[in-house]
């Protein structure tokens, strides 16, 4: 029940629609306020990203000082930074398409397909570069550091 009413409180759904909407009378009549869908967004992949980031450059200069090696990067730490960031996104990639008035269920889906797949890409990618720095093979970073 208290997930009922948080869900109605998200949604701005009062309890007189809600009633009009069991009655079968009027079907959609929930809205969600896209621009707040979009500020949380983009609110929770900053702090997300710049956490995230904080935690590789601790990552590289524990590297480059104390040749600590960078692996493992799936520590709790940086796994729920890295999904934090991409709910962020899909919460933007939601408020962006209901701005431009798609139905919530395709933008839910479209989000969510969106950000794994660039949270899984961005994940190996990064995990590579590590390994590759761990082995002494990248020596760009070398000059960027």
């Amino acid at each position: 029940m208290i997930i009922i009413h948080m869900l109605m409180i998200f949604l701005n759904i009062d309890q007189s629609a809600l009633n009009l909407i069991s009655n079968g009378k009027l079907a959609t009549l929930y809205t969600i306020n896209p621009p707040f869908i979009l500020l949380l967004g983009f609110i929770t992949s900053l702090i997300s990203g710049i956490y995230f980031a904080s935690l590789m450059k601790r990552k590289l200069l524990d590297w480059e000082s104390k040749r600590k090696s960078p692996l493992p990067l799936g520590s709790y730490s940086t796994k729920i930074s890295w999904g934090c960031f991409f709910i962020g996104l899909t919460f933007i990639f939601i408020g962006a398409l209901r701005i431009f008035n798609f139905p919530l269920i395709g933008s839910l889906v479209f989000s969510l397909i969106n950000s794994l797949l660039f949270g899984i890409t961005m994940w190996n990618a990064i995990k590579d570069l590590m390994v590759q720095l761990k082995e002494g093979k990248l020596k760009e970073i070398d000059d960027f550091i």
